[in-house]
């Protein structure tokens, strides 16, 4: 397709019949197509063009410019519903931006009297399956359908197995910053479309810092200043071998300088420890060891308890055990490596006290859209018993993957 790169005052698309004003770089490119999805992608080109026109803020104006850019060239590949997804995207954010340049918040759209309203903050804090809800799942889906009817070492067996002929999707390191457009927004604390990052996140208050997507990547050497890949489980511990180094369900943007402090520490629960970041994240010695340990905020230590109990049954059987940290934490049992007592009474612990939040599930399901493999201890937290705990009497029931939570009546 031949491309132009030209500044419109006015712009007509398509021959939809729609003109605007645009003072945007955009593709001069059109061409008549009837197809449903083509269709919807120039509609809401357009909605997104004429909001654009409606910011005020130089810099910010300047920053989306730069982003809807790069639909150049995503319409490269005539992938409609990725490029839809991507428009949606950086319209929300525009959105925003036009409210608060307003001083108002978003108007809110009208509910849909046929579904369950979304979870309400409590007190700043997300609600969790501790609170009076539950998991509705998408039964639609069958990733765990091979589980149906199994329990003890039969289900033990097979959920292995599912994790280990998906692991191998992760795709590239480079493919983490597209996973985490889909995985990582924050639509729960102060919803503004940034970034949520477990180290900055202030709840029940104002993020001192935040960080927008496509931005920021491995600047500066304070917090707030940049954003990396932080692994949950530091890369030294299993040498930056493919695919755990790639794997998103435990390679979470962060900001740089509390990654640099965490480094190859494991996360655990301090004695008396230093706070290190904005929103109290902490080192110091652990009741596990009495050596150095990362401890994160009492809103994600469920989601870091879960992240482990993922890694384990996901890699126990790869080398994940190479340095004095790792041996803190992985222990070799039966072939395979598990965690360590100690570590693993903090990590119960943390995944009784924070439970399945809608967070766990958006996350899990973006992450889902592009590694296609999936945590299957946010889906079904049941599980961790009969993994960690040795529980042979439950029977799994597949019900699909979760959706959403959903308050109990």
């Amino acid at each position: 397709m031949h491309e132009k790169r030209k500044t419109f005052k006015n712009l007509v698309l398509c021959g939809l019949g729609l003109t605007m004003p645009a003072t945007f770089i955009i593709s001069a490119s059109c061409q008549q197509d009837n197809s449903t999805e083509k269709y919807l992608y120039w509609n809401k080109k357009v909605e997104l063009i004429n909001n654009l026109s409606l910011v005020k803020t130089e810099t910010k104006k300047n920053e989306f410019n730069e982003e809807f850019l790069l639909l150049e060239s995503l319409e490269e590949t005539n992938d409609f519903k990725k490029n839809i997804e991507f428009i949606e995207t950086l319209d929300n954010k525009v959105k925003a931006q036009i409210a608060l340049e307003k001083n108002e918040s978003p108007t809110p759209q009208p509910e849909d009297p046929n579904t369950e309203p979304e979870p309400d903050p409590n007190n700043g804090k997300a609600v969790t399956t501790n609170h009076g809800y539950k998991i509705e799942y998408d039964s639609s889906d069958d990733f765990y359908s091979s589980l149906d009817g199994l329990s003890g070492d039969r289900l033990r067996e097979q959920l292995f197995t599912i994790q280990k002929n998906n692991r191998g999707k992760t795709g590239s390191y480079d493919d983490l910053h597209r996973t985490y457009h889909d995985a990582f927004v924050d639509k729960y604390y102060e919803n503004d479309g940034t970034v949520l990052d477990l180290y900055t996140e202030i709840i029940g208050g104002k993020d001192k810092y935040t960080f927008e997507f496509g931005k920021y990547r491995d600047q500066g050497n304070s917090e707030g200043e940049g954003m990396n890949r932080e692994h949950i489980i530091a890369q030294s511990w299993f040498r930056k071998q493919a695919p755990m180094r790639n794997d998103a369900h435990h390679v979470w943007p962060s900001d740089k300088k509390v990654n640099a402090i965490h480094g190859n520490f494991p996360y655990g629960e301090t004695k008396n420890g230093r706070i290190v970041s904005s929103n109290g994240s902490k080192l110091g010695a652990g009741v596990e060891d009495n050596q150095q340990v990362f401890e994160v905020i009492d809103e994600f230590k469920g989601d870091i308890a879960r992240v482990f109990f993922y890694f384990v049954l996901t890699y126990g059987d790869k080398n994940i055990n190479n340095n004095h940290s790792s041996n803190r934490v992985f222990v070799r049992q039966n072939g395979k490596y598990t965690i360590n007592n100690s570590y693993l009474k903090t990590y119960l612990k943390w995944h009784k006290m924070d439970g399945i939040s809608q967070f766990d599930i958006d996350r899990n399901n973006g992450i889902y859209k592009h590694q296609h493999n999936r945590n299957p201890f946010t889906d079904y937290p049941e599980l961790i018993k009969v993994i960690f705990e040795n529980d042979n009497n439950y029977v799994f029931q597949n019900k699909g993957i979760a959706k959403k939570l959903v308050k109990i009546n």
